[in-house]
């Protein structure tokens, strides 16, 4: 039989990452399909130059200029073309876009100045998906989630820690219980969490 010694609640927030610079890119299209860098390089040189859906895809900054930030509808609007994704995109406010341009994690002119190119983000060009190849969707997609995940809720979690005692001997369990998921609703997570 064992004793419960301790009860440890904790709520945490979980916001979503920084915009994708180049390589941050590559190396999340190689983990979810298995895409080279080269290949990643190519699709969004191609989703750049051909389709002008994207930004300037050589670049190291996972920043957005302030100027820039002042269209964010408009960087928005294609998104919602994008399979389970309208209703994201109508929920999110002016104060959602006012909010995320004075949060220095996303937007941050100091940033960009140093590498002269901005995050990778949708142009706002509403996309012909018909003409996009699958891979290119592929790409495409991933830019635009990891976009409009800016200005949505951080992912809020309770983790449990408890203290049982048998025969002396102390044991620790760890788990947490998701209350909202928010900006990850939409994406696969890997790994189980015990649920405590």
């Amino acid at each position: 039989t064992s004793t419960v010694e301790d009860v440890e609640k904790k709520t945490s927030k979980s916001y979503a990452p920084s915009l994708y610079k180049l390589s941050d890119i590559q190396v999340e299209a190689n983990k979810t399909y298995g895409y080279s860098a080269d290949k990643v390089l190519s699709l969004v040189q191609s989703l750049y130059e051909e389709h002008k859906l994207v930004s300037y895809p050589r670049c190291d900054c996972r920043f957005i200029s302030s100027e820039l930030a002042k269209s964010f509808d408009k960087l928005l609007k294609p998104i919602s073309s994008l399979e389970g994704l309208k209703t994201y995109v109508e929920n999110i406010s002016i104060d959602d876009m006012n909010r995320i341009s004075k949060n220095k994690t996303y937007v941050n002119d100091e940033e960009v100045n140093k590498s002269s190119h901005t995050a990778l983000l949708p142009t706002g060009i509403i996309p012909d998906i018909s003409k996009l190849s699958k891979d290119e969707l592929n790409i495409y997609t991933m830019i635009c989630k990891r976009f409009l995940a800016i200005f949505l809720n951080p992912e809020i979690s309770e983790k449990t820690t408890v203290i049982t005692v048998n025969n002396e001997e102390k044991f620790k369990t760890t788990g947490k219980i998701i209350l909202d998921k928010g900006y990850t609703e939409k994406k696969k997570k890997k790994g189980t969490d015990n649920e405590i």
